[in-house]
């Protein structure tokens, strides 16, 4: 994360510097609309823009300043150093755009040096910047579930059928500055001929480096592929028969004005005593020793229950099962 943040800033600084221009010269601005080491063997876009305003909006800055260039009428003459292949260059109403391509180099800085040139070859404006690349050679893949928080560990996680889960995949490579630096570039895809998962029909945040997934069949170690690199998601499907239900109450004491509160959890507990994620739908029973039952009926397998309702039996159905167990303090 600290090395992505210190590309960020080299590369994101025509968005967030109020000092002027980022090109090397402080001429002309540089964005791009994806910001880290670009994985050799991928490509990605610079632009010129004609226009653009920095500062306003922070409570350090004071000012709001806008830059403004012309390029009516003029041609872009790009170079660049070893390891980088311009593809396309043009010009529109936003400004100039340079596509790249990294390819095999030494080193992961490259520069790219341009010229806007008028209608009769004259010069009008020259800067330079410097992009980085880096060479792919392994991808890092996480699996949450569909709740917020912290999420179960283990070099394996098992999931039931039918259950979400988001698959978070970072392609790591070889820079300057570290071997497992965290490249862009590429799209994600699944590897998966037995059909264990399926693709949600809802569009990721990064649909590049996530997959949206549902469960659809029992087996193990589907597989993503990224930049010619291959990895197992560590996921396993299980059966319904493979598992059981427990109930998992919890006390929080009253802590000043604020009642105690039970916390009455359900999950599901395969044979060999591992977790089972993507419990939902759950009808959930509190059976106080003393008062009415309480029923209710949730997405997600658990409820509150103020402290002064107990003790008593807490029961679960969900799936074709139930369980119960006692809360006590």
């Amino acid at each position: 994360m600290k090395q992505w943040m210190g590309w960020m800033l080299m590369l994101g600084l025509a968005a967030c510097d109020p000092g002027g221009p980022n090109g090397k010269k402080e001429i002309l601005f540089f964005e791009a609309k994806r910001y880290g080491p670009l994985a050799e063997g991928f490509s990605e876009t610079l632009t010129l823009p004609r226009q653009t305003s920095l500062g306003g909006g922070g409570k350090s800055v004071t000012r709001r300043e806008s830059f403004s260039f012309d390029f009516a009428d003029t041609t872009l003459a790009v170079s660049t150093a070893p390891g980088l292949t311009v593809e396309k260059t043009w010009l529109d109403d936003v400004g100039h755009h340079i596509t790249y391509r990294c390819e095999p180099a030494e080193k992961s800085q490259r520069e790219v040096r341009v010229q806007v040139l008028g209608p009769e070859g004259k010069e009008r404006y020259a800067d330079a910047f410097d992009v980085q690349c880096g060479r792919p050679l392994a991808l890092k893949v996480e699996v949450r579930n569909s709740e917020i928080g912290p999420q179960p560990q283990g070099p394996m996680r098992k999931f039931m059928l039918g259950a979400d889960v988001m698959v978070l995949v970072t392609l790591q490579g070889r820079t300057d500055m570290s071997d497992a630096s965290e490249l862009i570039g590429g799209v994600v895809s699944l590897v998966d001929p037995e059909g264990l998962v399926r693709p949600r029909p809802v569009q990721a945040a990064d649909p590049s480096r996530q997959l949206l997934l549902e469960t659809a069949r029992a087996g193990r170690s589907p597989r993503v592929s990224l930049a010619g690199l291959e990895s197992v998601i560590p996921l396993e499907v299980v059966e319904d028969s493979s598992f059981q239900l427990q109930m998992k109450p919890s006390y929080s004491p009253a802590t000043g004005q604020a009642p105690g509160l039970w916390t009455i959890r359900a999950e599901a507990r395969h044979t060999d005593g591992s977790l089972v994620e993507g419990l939902s739908d759950c009808v959930l029973e509190i059976r106080p020793l003393s008062g009415a039952v309480i029923t209710e009926e949730r997405g997600g397998c658990y409820t509150h229950v103020k402290g002064d309702v107990g003790p008593g039996t807490a029961c679960v159905r969900a799936r074709g099962k139930s369980a119960c167990g006692e809360y006590t303090r």
